[in-house]
């Protein structure tokens, strides 16, 4: 069964996230909205109850730990306010690698550098180290060969040619940076591509699961009955007579 590239890029999106923001316990592995909260010197609480963690401001409010780690709430008591940074919100998967999902918040530097918080604030999200064979939170392709090897899902398109498509540069949209992945306009129409997606790639009249019925002179394999007006005069006249039976019970 043929998987739309989209669906199967947000759902590896909505796994990372799931595991990031329910705090699941595992070896190596830091809550970042934990990790920011107490790396500011703020206390931090986990309500069982509701199963959500909460940041407690000096001010003695409290606020979502991770709306407060995406810059959501309580941006006066943010890493960048505390610094006399501006705080942005983006959406980068590139810029929010660090905590594996597409939008976060940054710091703005007066150079007009953007950096994500938490590695703006060079908080160390990894309880283990780099060696241990877990590619953890805050480890890359690119700070960690070791745990990390090529192809890895860490949030960074290391843009090997090695035979492995880095599904990081598929989810970053920028698949193109890895020759090993496919992208529409790469000359070749492989399976998630047809006519309706990538004409460059999978012309009319192209074998590619798809009938695009473009009158061209062409018949379109994929075409059935008289979908494709260059396919009529390759059927035969019983064909033909068949055909024009079934359209009257549609």
């Amino acid at each position: 069964m043929k998987i739309n590239s989209i669906y199967l890029r947000y759902f590896i999106y909505l796994v990372i996230a799931l595991v990031i923001i329910t705090g699941i316990a595992s070896a190596g592995r830091i809550n970042p909205a934990v990790g920011y909260c107490e790396g500011l010197g703020y206390q931090y609480e986990y309500d069982v109850s509701t199963g959500m963690g909460e940041c407690i401001m000096p001010d003695g409010t409290s606020v979502l730990a991770w709306k407060f780690l995406l810059g959501e709430v309580a941006q006066e008591y943010s890493y960048c306010e505390q610094n006399n940074l501006e705080l942005k919100i983006v959406t980068d998967a590139t810029i929010c690698m660090e905590l594996g999902i597409e939008t976060c918040a940054v710091c703005k530097f007066p150079d007009g550098t953007e950096i994500e918080v938490t590695k703006a604030m060079d908080l160390d999200l990894i309880t283990g180290s780099c060696g241990d064979k877990i590619c953890d939170i805050g480890e890359t392709y690119e700070n960690c060969q070791e745990d990390c090897p090529s192809g890895t899902i860490d949030g960074y398109c290391d843009e090997i040619s090695d035979g492995t498509c880095d599904e990081d540069c598929v989810i970053q949209q920028i698949p193109s940076s890895d020759v090993d992945c496919p992208y529409c306009g790469d000359g070749i129409c492989k399976l998630e591509e047809s006519y309706k997606n990538c004409q460059a790639d999978c012309p009319s009249g192209f074998k590619d699961n798809y009938c695009d019925s473009i009158s061209d002179g062409r018949c379109d394999p994929d075409c059935i009955d008289n979908q494709d007006a260059d396919c009529k005069s390759k059927l035969s006249f019983w064909q033909r007579f068949i055909n024009w039976l079934k359209s009257l019970f549609r």
